[in-house]
C-alpha cells in the first residue's frame, strides 16, 4: 500500500451536517433551559427526578458533606457515594463544571447510541447477506439496505438528543443521565463482544440502581452468541461457560465498586440509604 493510500485511510471523515444539527438542537435546548428560571422548577418535578436522582437531594448531601456530616446518617439522601464524591470534587473545583458535566454525559450517551445502531445494522446486514437466498421473494421489500447503516444510527441519536424528557432531565441536573450513559455503554460493549467493557457498564448501572441487574442476562446471552456463533445453545457447555464468565465479571466489577464506596466514609451504611430505600 502506498503512503498516499495509507494517509487517505487515516484521514478523518467529516461529520455529516445532520449530526451537527442534532447536536446543536439538543445541546442548545439543554443549555437554554439550564440558564433560565425554569431550571429550578424542573429540579422539583417528580416526572424528572426521584428521591434517588434528584439534584435538590444532591445539593443537600453536598452541604452536609461540607459540614463534616455523613449524608447517610439521615433519611434525606439516597445517591451512591461515588457519584456524591464526583459532584463534590466538581463543585470544589468550580461549580460551573456541573452543567458542563451533564451536557457532556448526554453528548457521550448519544454518540454511544449512534455506535450501537451502526454495529447492530452492520451485523444484521451481514447476517442477511448469508441467508438472503433462503428468504421468500415476497419479503424482499422488507430487507435492510445500505442506506439504513446511516439512517438508523442517526435516528437513535436524534431520538435521545431531541427527546423532551431527556432534555428536561438534563436541564434539571437529574443523575438519570449517568444511568443512561452506563446502559448505553453496556449495549455498545455487548454488540462489540467486549465482555469487560459491557460488564463494567452493567455493574455501574446496577451500582446506581438495583433494577438494571436484569441487563446482565441479555448481555451474557448476546456475547455468548457472538463467541459461539451457530454453535450457541443453552445446553452447550461452552455457551454456558461464556454466560457464567459474563455474570462473574459483572459481579466482580460490582464488588469492586462497593469496595471503593467504603473508602469515603469508612462504612457500608450507604447501602441501607440507597438499596434499602429502593
Amino acid at each position: 500500500m502506498s503512503a498516499e493510500a495509507r494517509a487517505d485511510q487515516r484521514r478523518v471523515r467529516p461529520v455529516p451536517k445532520a449530526i451537527k444539527y442534532l447536536f446543536g438542537l439538543g445541546l442548545g435546548a439543554r443549555a437554554v433551559l439550564m440558564s433560565s428560571h425554569l431550571a429550578g422548577w424542573l429540579q422539583d418535578r417528580l416526572e424528572l427526578a426521584s428521591p434517588v436522582t434528584s439534584w435538590t437531594r444532591m445539593t443537600e448531601g453536598l452541604s452536609l458533606l461540607d459540614h463534616g456530616i455523613s449524608p447517610y446518617e439521615g433519611d434525606m439522601f439516597h445517591e451512591t457515594p461515588l457519584v456524591l464524591m464526583l459532584f463534590y470534587c466538581l463543585n470544589k473545583i468550580w461549580s460551573g463544571l456541573i452543567p458542563i458535566f451533564f451536557l457532556l454525559v448526554d453528548c457521550i450517551t448519544a454518540c454511544l447510541l449512534h455506535e450501537v445502531g451502526s454495529n447492530v445494522c452492520r451485523h444484521l446486514l451481514e447476517k442477511q447477506g448469508r441467508h438472503v437466498k433462503t428468504y421468500s421473494t415476497d419479503s424482499m421489500s422488507l430487507l435492510l439496505t445500505g442506506k439504513q447503516l446511516n439512517s438508523v444510527p442517526r435516528l437513535m441519536m436524534g431520538t435521545y438528543l431531541c427527546n423532551p424528557l431527556t432534555i428536561a432531565s438534563c436541564a434539571a441536573f437529574s443523575t438519570t443521565g449517568v444511568h443512561n450513559l452506563a446502559i448505553a455503554a453496556a449495549l455498545l460493549g455487548a454488540v462489540k463482544g467486549k465482555r469487560l467493557v459491557a460488564t463494567l457498564a452493567t455493574a455501574v448501572a446496577s451500582y446506581q440502581c438495583v433494577y438494571p441487574e436484569i441487563f446482565i442476562i441479555p448481555v451474557a446471552m448476546y456475547i455468548a452468541q457472538l463467541e459461539q456463533g451457530s454453535r450457541f445453545s443453552f445446553s452447550h457447555v461452552d455457551s454456558r461457560l461464556s454466560m457464567l464468565q459474563t455474570a462473574g465479571s459483572h459481579f466482580a466489577w460490582l464488588g469492586f465498586l462497593w469496595s471503593l464506596s467504603y473508602l469515603p466514609f469508612g462504612s457500608m451504611d450507604w447501602l441501607y440509604s440507597t438499596r434499602g430505600f429502593v
